[in-house]
């Protein structure tokens, strides 16, 4: 086996390379993650690990081009790897590119049957593709596999409020709420819900709790805003109405 420097192989150095990149992208540093991941695939380029994280951490910095180049290079590398074709997937999501999101997911769900993520977030490209039923079917099928998958039931609710059935949006906003108290996007999504059927004081209540657990999220001071409107709290709306204002820097 060919030696480097300290008589290291070849693939040490690059999987040292790769968990340095690792290192670094737990951190949050993508900038630095990419340049060990790139170190890594110039002295193995067949790191099929290396190409997956390296797309991520492009995808973290909005480069979605090229993280869809280096899942498409994993994929080659290894086609029976169910990983790359999800994130590609999901890199496609975030470009609008549904339908070749849809089919990097199927891909993605055939190679691992019960690849919860995989559902879960072609579930979402369905919705947004305006197929709340082929939406729900996804969801309902990440939650059968993983009855504790928050996201799953974040979706569903999502998917329930948008066809107007608040009372299953509600419900699944609680069960995520069950599984994490401190989920803010359940709470604003049944303090919503809430407001559609006109109970404005569990609104309230709801948004009330989002601005307990985190202080600066504008948009859950709007909603209460609006729910003290309708109740005829004036005073407390408009003090909400201007927090939202400072936060959001309308």
């Amino acid at each position: 086996m060919l030696k480097l420097l300290f008589g290291k192989s070849n693939e040490s150095l690059a999987y040292e390379s790769f968990q340095r990149g690792s290192t670094l992208r737990a951190q949050g540093d993508f900038y630095g993650a990419i340049t060990y991941f790139s170190q890594a695939i110039r002295i193995n380029p067949n790191f099929t690990l290396a190409y997956n994280d390296r797309g991520f951490a492009y995808g973290e910095l909005g480069e979605h081009d090229r993280a869809i180049a280096d899942y498409s290079r994993a994929i080659s590398i290894e086609p029976k790897n169910a990983v790359p074709y999800h994130n590609r997937g999901a890199a496609y999501r975030q470009t609008g590119k549904y339908a070749e999101a849809i089919a990097d997911f199927d891909q993605a769900i055939k190679l691992v049957p019960n690849y919860v993520v995989a559902y879960n977030n072609r579930g979402g490209a369905y919705l947004e593709l305006g197929y709340p039923d082929k939406a729900l079917a996804d969801y309902n099928r990440a939650i059968s596999i993983d009855p504790n998958y928050p996201i799953a039931y974040i979706g569903r609710g999502h998917t329930y409020a948008g066809i107007g059935e608040y009372a299953k949006a509600i419900a699944d906003y609680a069960r995520v709420i069950s599984i994490d108290p401190n989920y803010l996007i359940a709470y604003i999504g049944r303090g919503l819900a809430y407001t559609y059927l006109d109970e404005f004081a569990k609104a309230i209540a709801d948004f009330d709790r989002v601005v307990a657990i985190n202080p600066n999220v504008a948009v859950a001071y709007y909603n209460r805003a609006m729910a003290h409107f309708a109740l005829g709290n004036t005073a407390q709306a408009e003090r909400d109405m201007q927090m939202h204002r400072e936060l959001s820097g309308e």
